[in-house]
């Protein structure tokens, strides 16, 4: 049993690494060699800037603060230690936190490195992002998380039915938190198809070590 699910979850990373490369590596190319997607991230932003109005500029500015680094940080230590003192769970719970972590790390790292810089502040809704915006941290944080928590909460008792919906949920609530950052004026195209192509690559690394946790854990909870 142990050996097949440990088989299946490294079919599944692999797929998603597989996907993932792809994606981000269109993102990157057309980005660093300004072609490609390049060619609709300034009409993409010249739509949203045709459709801002004070109300939704609110309403944009409320939901991608859910998505923030601070909020995913705050809820990921609360599920982390409900797990560890109530459910009496370590692995999957801290392997959740550095997942999450290393989201971060990444994000910080690869904006220094590849230094995309964002829109101009004109077109940005008050307050101005000051850092580069190659990839979307919110869009690349939001979607990890999501993908990694249905995945530890659903993979040890699986219900292929809960965990579409759940994949369906975390693909809406990505979608969304991506538009709010294209319509504050945040973030370019590239950087989010960017992001959704880097949170695959790192969810796939998280299911290759959820895979040797019930390798070296000889469980299948």
């Amino acid at each position: 049993m142990i050996k097949e699910t440990n088989k299946n979850l490294k079919k599944i990373a692999f797929l998603y690494l597989f996907i993932g490369v792809i994606i981000f590596t269109i993102a990157y190319v057309s980005m660093s060699q300004k072609q490609y997607l390049y060619n609709f991230n300034q009409p993409v932003l010249d739509w949203f800037l045709s459709i801002r109005h004070p109300i939704i500029n609110d309403v944009a500015k409320l939901l991608t603060n859910f998505a923030s680094s601070t909020s995913l940080i705050i809820v990921t230590i609360i599920i982390t230690l409900l797990s560890v003192f109530y459910k009496k769970e370590f692995l999957r719970p801290f392997l959740l936190l550095g997942t999450m972590a290393s989201v971060a790390a990444i994000s910080a790292l690869m904006k220094i490195i590849i230094m995309g810089p964002r829109p101009l502040h004109q077109y940005m809704v008050p307050s101005y992002q000051l850092d580069y915006s190659f990839p979307s941290g919110h869009t690349l944080g939001i979607w990890v998380f999501l993908l990694t928590f249905g995945y530890l909460f659903y993979s040890r008792k699986f219900s292929a039915k809960k965990y579409i919906l759940w994949s369906l949920l975390a693909i809406l609530i990505t979608i969304v938190t991506a538009i709010t950052r294209l319509y504050l004026g945040y973030h370019w195209l590239t950087d989010i198809v960017a992001s959704i192509g880097l949170g695959l690559i790192i969810f796939s690394i998280t299911v290759f070590i959820d895979s040797f946790i019930i390798s070296f854990s000889n469980t299948d909870q």
